[in-house]
């Protein structure tokens, strides 16, 4: 598999899928997610809206859905 930064990501189309936590969709400090067209595998680019001008780091669906998995235990969420 070609690493998933080899893959272009012009104009990515972030969803933030938190709520507003200062209120406003203009103020929101929120993590922001996009997916990579053209990858191989199920992939993502994942950002935040405090510094949006950064480089988001790319992962597979599989990397977050573990990731998500492993939070989601870590912290005790109940997600039903």
């Amino acid at each position: 598999m070609a690493s998933l930064y080899d893959l272009p990501l012009d104009n990515p189309q972030f969803t933030r899928p938190c709520g507003c936590n200062q209120g406003s969709d203009d103020t929101d400090t929120c993590v922001m997610v996009a997916a990579i067209p053209g990858a191989t595998v199920e992939a993502f680019a994942v950002s935040t809206t405090v510094d949006s001008d950064r480089t988001p780091i790319r992962v597979t669906g599989q990397e977050l859905d573990d990731f998500a998995r492993a939070w989601v235990r870590q912290r005790k969420l109940d997600i039903s």
